[in-house]
């Protein structure tokens, strides 16, 4: 359609709506609803953007929380190896002690028991080195006697290998 002055092709392509007063102007409501709808849904935003921080802070809170039980466990645990551990070298610490005291008992009740085999070999040793004192005059030193008394254990004991090494 041509473009031409008159009146009717005017409001076709003025800038003017045609319907002026009624449809396309918008009241003072009208223009603050969709801002208070924006507000609206910013606020909620806001509040979901918070409710997420604070279930991720919850989660946060109950992993730290976890961790550090864990962490407590873990030292319960070591403590716990480390006292038994500690108790079980006490017991064997103990243990040796009395099997080094029930052994320094039998030398003992070797050493004093006059039908004992070490100190028939010792009255023995002491018999020949008085027979060989009286022909050489030379005294036996205690390390010869401690020898002698060694060999003679090593020949009493029911070992036949190392008897046999020994003689």
């Amino acid at each position: 359609m041509p473009l031409s002055i008159d009146g009717m092709n005017i409001g076709m392509y003025s800038n003017r709506p045609v319907n002026f007063g009624s449809g396309y102007q918008t009241s003072q409501l009208e223009r603050t609803t969709p801002v208070a709808q924006r507000l609206n849904e910013a606020q909620e935003r806001l509040q979901e953007r918070q409710r997420l921080e604070q279930e991720r802070q919850e989660r946060l809170r109950e992993a730290r929380e976890e961790r550090i039980e864990q962490q407590e466990l873990r030292e319960e645990q070591a403590l716990q190896t480390r006292l038994e551990r500690e108790e079980a070298d006490q017991a064997r610490d103990e243990q040796l002690r009395e099997q080094r005291l029930e052994t320094l008992q039998e030398q003992r009740d070797a050493y004093f028991n006059p039908l004992s085999a070490e100190n028939m070999a010792r009255q023995r040793t002491q018999l020949e080195v008085g027979n060989s004192a009286a022909t050489n005059s030379a005294p036996i030193s205690p390390r010869l006697a401690a020898q002698a008394i060694a060999t003679y254990r090593q020949t009493e004991s029911p070992d036949f290998i190392s008897r046999s090494l020994v003689a």
